[in-house]
């Protein structure tokens, strides 16, 4: 019978290619892969403020509202988005672990509402 011990733990790492603890468990738990930015995601989550805003348009009173609602979202959306992909800003958009796309939408989703009112 072996006997289980750090030296046994340490041939092992070391057999499958790894010099220390942190690079097998990374590799086990595959968070050495980086998940890419999922734009087709983002593109339904424009969609989505393009209807918020639209709603809101149609409901707040005639003193507040866009009168040209597309410029207001091609400036405000479409514009910002641009902006922040071609800067590559997305991809490193994260808050306690979430995904860039969540983070993207909830920046956004404050930033236009704040940009209409």
């Amino acid at each position: 019978m072996t006997l289980i011990d750090t030296k046994y733990f340490k041939e092992y790492r070391e057999i499958l290619g790894f010099t220390n603890q942190n690079g097998v468990k990374a590799f086990f738990a595959a968070k050495d892969i980086v998940p890419t930015v999922d734009y087709n995601y983002i593109d339904l989550l424009n969609d989505r403020l393009l209807k918020i805003v639209t709603k809101i348009n149609d409901l707040v009173v005639e003193d507040i509202k866009v009168e040209d609602l597309d410029l207001f979202c091609d400036e405000n959306i479409k514009t910002v988005f641009n902006k922040l992909k071609t800067h590559n800003i997305i991809v490193r958009l994260n808050n306690q672990g979430r995904r860039p796309e969540g983070v993207y939408f909830s920046w956004m989703r404050g930033f236009v509402i704040s940009s209409y009112f």
